[in-house]
Order: structure tokens, then C-alpha cells, then sequence
């Protein structure tokens, strides 16, 4: 639960900051995910809540508006693939986490 607050509270704080639309969705089981998009409609983060385990993946661009790179965390750790991509959206580099 306290995980949650902390989340929820960065989901405030964030919009209060900029012109953001963050969507949030509940299923059958009581799992929830939370998408954040930017002012330009590009899908910042998505934060997803099952059985108490966070799960954050953060999407950055480059100022062309590319996809920059992917970035996944569990429970505050590296986690899954991350993918770094040039200025024309290839990509350069991929790595792989196992929680950390």
C-alpha cells in the first residue's frame, strides 16, 4: 500500500507540473496500470500494480520526437529489456535485467 501512495503521489506531482493526460485502468483481479502520456500525446510511462509488485516502464525521445530508449523496473530494480535507439529510431544497443 505504501508503495502505491508513493506512486500515486509521483502521478500527482507530475501532472502539476505539466500538461500531461494520465489514464488508469482496473481489472477483474484488482490489478491496476496507470499510463501517463505528454503534452504531444507520446506514452511516457506506464506504472502497473499486480499482487503488490510495481512495475515501471519509462519511454524517452529525442528532440527530433524519435524514440529514444525503453527502460523497465520491478520493485525499484532493472528489469526486462532496455532498448537504446539512434536519432533516426534504429536501434543501438539492447540489454537484458533479471531484477537488477
Amino acid at each position: 500500500m505504501k508503495t502505491f501512495l508513493i506512486i500515486a503521489g509521483m502521478l500527482i506531482a507530475t501532472i502539476g507540473l505539466a500538461q500531461v493526460k494520465t489514464t488508469e485502468m482496473t481489472d477483474e483481479s484488482g490489478n491496476k496500470q496507470f499510463s501517463e502520456y505528454s503534452e504531444n500525446g507520446k506514452l511516457n510511462d506506464v506504472i502497473t500494480i499486480e499482487d503488490g509488485i510495481v512495475t515501471v516502464v519509462y519511454y524517452t525521445y529525442h528532440d527530433n520526437g524519435e524514440l529514444a530508449s525503453i527502460k523497465c523496473f520491478r520493485d525499484k530494480q532493472q528489469h526486462g529489456t532496455w532498448w537504446i535507439y539512434d536519432e533516426s529510431g534504429i536501434a543501438t544497443a539492447m540489454a537484458n535485467y533479471d531484477n537488477g
